[in-house]
């Protein structure tokens, strides 16, 4: 019953990431800056979070605490681009 629990979740999980995909692509598109942050991911989700984002500048992996300057250094960016229009 193990391989039948693999097979739905390697299913769920490609469709999960197409989905999200699709939504970034979109907002990207319509040009929406594009920050993800990814918490105590795995290499996996890093990559898919690190794909959504406008830009590879734009995805953060942290751990613990530095969560704490990843939203920093994003409301600094905000604050520039808000300053520069």
């Amino acid at each position: 019953d193990a391989w039948y629990d693999d097979i739905i979740s390697i299913n769920y999980w490609a469709e999960k990431d197409r989905r999200l995909a699709m939504v970034c692509d979109n907002a990207k598109e319509a040009g929406i800056i594009v920050y993800t942050i990814g918490f105590e991911v795995t290499d996996r989700a890093a990559e898919v979070m690190s794909a959504c984002a406008t830009s590879p500048n734009h995805f953060y992996r942290v751990e613990g605490l530095e969560i704490a300057s990843a939203f920093n250094a994003i409301a600094n960016q905000i604050s520039s681009l808000r300053l520069f229009q």
